[in-house]
C-alpha cells in the first residue's frame, strides 16, 4: 500500500512568492530528513482555482505525521504566522493509492479530479484513484492522471485541476 500526503495552498499575496518557495524548499530538506517521508513532488496549476500549489508526498504510512519528529520540525505549526496568515486556502490530506506510483516525469502535467459528493459521477477511466484516510478528507475520493498532455474533465460534481509540475521527484 502507497500512501500519499498532498498540501494545497493559496498564497494570497503575490509579493510573498519567493519568500514562500525559500521556506519551502527549506521543508522540503526537513521532511524529507524524516525517517517515513520518502519522496516529494511540487505542482502549480495552469488555470485558476482553489489549490493553485501542491506537493505530493509519499510517505511510509498515515501514523508518520503523529510521529515526534514530524511534530517539532515539519507539522504546520512550523509555518511561520505571517506566511499563514496570506494563505487563502490550506488543505492537507492523506491518501492511500493501492500500488499505485502517481509521480510525474519531467514535462508531464497531472490532472487532479476530487470527487465532492458520494453521488457523483465515477472518476473518468484511467484516473488513478486516491481514497482519503486522515486529515481534511474534504471529498469522497480523488482521481489522479499523469500525462504529457492531460486531458480535462468535465462534471458540476468534481472539483478539477491540470497542474504543471515545478521540480522533479525528490527522493529522500
Amino acid at each position: 500500500m502507497r500512501y500519499y500526503y498532498m498540501v494545497e495552498i493559496d498564497l494570497g499575496d503575490a509579493s510573498l512568492r519567493d519568500e514562500f518557495e525559500l521556506f519551502y524548499s527549506r521543508k522540503l530538506d526537513t521532511l524529507l530528513g524524516i525517517e517515513g517521508f520518502i519522496s516529494c513532488q511540487r505542482f502549480e496549476a495552469t488555470h485558476p482555482c482553489a489549490g493553485q500549489q501542491l506537493a505530493v508526498w509519499e510517505i511510509a504510512s498515515p501514523e508518520i505525521l503523529a510521529s515526534e519528529a514530524y511534530r517539532n520540525s515539519g507539522g504546520p505549526q512550523s509555518v511561520p504566522d505571517a506566511m499563514v496568515k496570506q494563505f487563502t486556502y490550506w488543505r492537507r490530506n492523506i491518501f492511500s493509492a493501492g500500488d499505485e506510483d502517481i509521480a510525474v516525469s519531467d514535462g508531464a502535467k497531472l490532472s487532479v479530479i476530487d470527487r465532492l459528493l458520494d453521488s457523483a459521477l465515477p472518476l473518468p477511466p484511467g484516473y488513478t484513484t486516491l481514497s482519503p484516510v486522515s486529515l481534511d478528507r474534504h471529498m469522497v475520493e480523488r482521481g489522479v492522471l499523469a500525462r504529457e498532455d492531460a486531458p480535462p474533465a468535465e462534471s458540476r460534481e468534481w472539483q478539477i485541476r491540470q497542474m504543471k509540475a515545478l521540480m522533479p521527484l525528490r527522493a529522500a
